[in-house]
């Protein structure tokens, strides 16, 4: 097995852990999505894949902002951040904010770098990023877009024919399945909480 495949899939590992922690609620996501990610992002790079590569390097920033904000707490009786809904403003930020950034991304990327897969790379790019925030805010709907991006992503991995990151897609996809489901009961339970005590 050569080094770079080697590399493909201890980074697999590494993202898989990171999901299934978070997952579950666990503030030890971070510190599996950190190193994950830097190996990820130098394969990427490798391949091309630099709005990928891009991506990879932003994440390893906010494993670091995560783990910070997930131990923020809004009262003494909290283990961590409680979970909410998204807003309807912030839905519309994502596509208003997605949209553009992601067709100027693959653009600039296209005729600057020669990336290939330009606009696919670019939008996955993007919207990972905006729904990064939504994660470390702890707001459930990110699990829905994390299924739909991970599909897309999955996709664009097998195009490369980086298998062990398509498959790790394929598993990102089910693992966001599951946390939409554990993040909702989790968030009920403390809304059940919250009213009675009021």
């Amino acid at each position: 097995m050569e080094t770079f495949e080697i590399l493909s899939w201890i980074a697999t590992v590494l993202s898989l852990a990171y999901v299934i922690l978070a997952a579950r609620s666990s503030i030890w996501c971070w510190v599996f999505a950190g190193i994950g990610c830097a190996i990820w992002a130098y394969v990427s790079y490798e391949s091309l894949l630099y709005s990928d590569a891009g991506l990879q390097l932003f994440y390893m920033g906010m494993a670091v902002v995560g783990w910070i904000n997930w131990n923020r707490k809004t009262s003494r009786d909290e283990e961590l951040l409680p979970i909410k809904r998204m807003s309807l403003q912030e839905h519309l930020l994502v596509w208003v904010v997605g949209l553009p950034l992601g067709y100027a991304l693959g653009r600039y990327l296209g005729e600057e770098w020669g990336a290939v897969a330009t606009y696919w790379d670019a939008y996955t790019t993007v919207f990972s990023v905006i729904i990064t925030f939504a994660v470390i805010n702890r707001r459930l709907e990110n699990w829905l877009y994390w299924i739909a991006i991970d599909i897309v992503t999955g996709l664009l991995y097998y195009s490369r024919e980086l298998y062990a990151f398509a498959l790790v897609m394929l598993a990102y996809t089910v693992v966001a399945v599951i946390g939409y489901v554990s993040w909702k009961k989790e968030m009920e339970v403390h809304e059940l909480q919250i009213a009675k005590t009021d």
